[in-house]
């Protein structure tokens, strides 16, 4: 399967995380043990989606070849995989969450407010008349900014739903202001599987 930069809204704010995750992996694995190798044809990285029960196995390979020669990627390649993780389980690490949740919020956030003027044009700023995907991308949009928690600006606003995950305001739901969204309850492939189902209304 591949993420195809002429086609998918989203591509460049994955590609950016997917280089700078690993860019990142790599100055760990060099602090630690000293020496640091290029990634080859078959090195991955697996990124989990709770929610939508993917893995995607993602070959940066091509990418980092194509980034570090000063040019700009035109698609990124990646395998899937079914999986099954129970609904409370947790990501452990620990002190070392904070730099991929940041990553994750900026891929997440950069592409919603990019597309948000798209999305307004085709089917108008009324919350009511968004597609469910969109409601639902709003909420976890608005989690950013409180806390990483989720949040309803209207506390009378109908529930937002995607792929079985539901969040409603705290008038109908006292405990969902204290869910954790990111790194919770969404993994960073469900934020690209959010965005991959976000763009399909955008076609």
């Amino acid at each position: 399967m591949e993420i195809i930069r002429s086609r998918d809204n989203y591509f460049d704010d994955v590609a950016n995380f997917v280089i700078t995750l690993v860019s990142l992996t790599l100055a760990a694995e060099l602090y630690v043990t000293g020496t640091a190798a290029r990634y080859a044809t078959n090195h991955r990285i697996q990124l989990d989606a709770k929610q939508a029960g993917r893995r995607l196995l993602i070959y940066p390979h091509t990418l980092l070849n194509e980034v570090f020669a000063l040019r700009w990627p035109s698609k990124l390649s990646f395998e899937e995989e079914r999986i099954h993780t129970p609904s409370d389980a947790v990501l452990k690490l620990g002190a070392l969450e904070r730099p991929p949740y940041a990553l994750e919020q900026s891929m997440y956030v950069n592409y919603f407010e990019r597309q948000r003027p798209s999305l307004e044009a085709k089917y108008g700023e009324n919350i009511t008349g968004l597609p469910e995907d969109w409601n639902f991308a709003r909420v976890v949009r608005n989690s950013v900014a409180h806390g990483n928690a989720v949040f309803f600006h209207n506390s009378r606003a109908k529930s937002v739903s995607w792929r079985g995950l539901t969040y409603a305001p705290t008038t109908y739901a006292p405990t969902d202001n204290r869910r954790r969204v990111m790194n919770g309850e969404l993994w960073a492939a469900d934020l690209i599987y959010l965005m991959m189902d976000m763009d399909g209304h955008l076609k």
